[in-house]
């Protein structure tokens, strides 16, 4: 027995609002006015001379309006924050424990901390947009580790599914290190490092997306 139409709507919900994340971040950098820290002459976005935030820019490196990008960049953070909790709202409603509720907590703080940085934009409000990126970092990879609790406690869910979550987990904080270790130097580092970990963390949240889905059809079909 499959699990029913209004669950599979939700997580295709989910999974198309993580996809949509994606193509509007790339959308995002199509538009990007130009310029980087360097280089204000460059003419379009760099993948080893712009960080995520400067997609969220008003006015980018160039000198030019960088608004289309920005409103891109704003939505495209929206749509991965409200994937979020409703992943974690599906979770408590089918695995009702505890810890599942520090869960759905942490989501909502990802969005807060998520919609904040995209309204705070680098160029107008360094200090708080830089104070909103660290905090949604800090609850994201809180949100991670309670996940791998719970998957971990969860014997029908596939190792496979946590060994890639765990495998993530350690990424990040080598990221994190870098970041700490490279800050002020050597920024191409921690850019490529950046865009690695966020299209690494789409594809991460997929899969357990999906190793979620077949967790629940395998709970339901034993019932």
């Amino acid at each position: 027995m499959n699990i029913d139409s209004n669950k599979k709507r939700s997580y295709v919900f989910e999974i198309t609002l993580a996809i949509i994340y994606f193509l509007i971040n790339i959308a995002s950098m199509l538009f990007y006015a130009g310029g980087t820290k360097e280089n204000m002459k460059n003419v379009r976005y760099s993948i080893l001379g712009n960080y995520f935030s400067d997609l969220g820019m008003t006015v980018s490196y160039s000198g030019k309006e960088n608004t289309f990008s920005m409103i891109l960049f704003i939505l495209g953070l929206i749509c991965i924050s409200i994937s979020i909790v409703l992943f974690s709202l599906r979770i408590l409603r089918e695995y009702n424990k505890k810890i599942n509720k520090v869960l759905l907590g942490l989501s909502f703080f990802i969005t807060v901390f998520a919609v904040l940085m995209g309204f705070s934009p680098q160029n107008l409000v360094p200090i708080l947009h830089t104070t909103f990126a660290y905090c949604f970092s800090v609850f994201f990879i809180s949100y991670l580790i309670v996940f791998h609790i719970i998957i971990s406690s969860i014997k029908e869910y596939k190792n496979i599914y946590k060994v890639i979550n765990l495998i993530f987990e350690l990424l990040l904080v080598i990221f994190t290190l870098l970041v700490v270790v490279f800050a002020g130097n050597m920024d191409y580092i921690v850019i490529v490092g950046q865009k690695t970990i966020i299209y690494l963390g789409i594809v991460v949240i997929l899969i357990q997306y999906f190793g979620f889905m077949k967790y629940s059809e395998s709970t339901k079909t034993k019932r």
